[in-house]
């Protein structure tokens, strides 16, 4: 039996970058995967959903980030497991301090026993530039802003 079947990933690497309108993210590439054993129809390049309302770990909404401290998003895909047909979210990790850039224990994938999602990518933004940053409002690289995107392909899915 294939082992991959239980495994829920990306299939290939999404390219998330930022989008055109900078308010965003945007896969950069056609998103192929699978998960809980149905491969997902592909999705085309497009703009990821958008930043505002997103949750946090606590289940309230992100809001706008103070400067100095960093939000991770991680993107998730879904299956539709009778269509097949993939569709995308975010979650919101709670706002912390630029020291902790990196740290695992960040990134919001409170996603429960859902055998239908996967992990697209995680996108941190940095906001250094004196004010607060506002989701869906401020571009993601205003000056003094700064983001790191990680694709999910490569890293084993869950």
């Amino acid at each position: 039996m294939d082992k991959q079947y239980v495994i829920n990933c990306c299939m290939a690497s999404p390219a998330v970058a930022i989008a055109s309108g900078k308010k965003t993210f945007a896969l950069g590439a056609t998103l192929y995967a699978k998960a809980n054993g149905v491969i997902g129809t592909p999705l085309s390049a497009a703009d990821c959903p958008t930043l505002v309302g997103v949750l946090n770990p606590s289940g309230v909404a992100a809001g706008n980030l103070l400067t100095g401290k960093v939000r991770t998003y991680t993107l998730i895909g879904s299956v539709n497991q009778t269509t097949s047909i993939v569709t995308l979210s975010w979650l919101a990790s709670a706002d912390y301090p630029a020291a902790e850039i990196g740290y695992t224990k960040n990134i919001n994938v409170a996603f429960g026993n859902d055998k239908s999602k996967f992990i697209v990518a995680y996108c941190t933004v940095l906001n250094g530039t004196g004010s607060d940053w506002v989701p869906g409002t401020t571009d993601i690289d205003a000056n003094n802003m700064s983001s790191i995107l990680v694709n999910q392909f490569g890293f084993i899915g869950a």
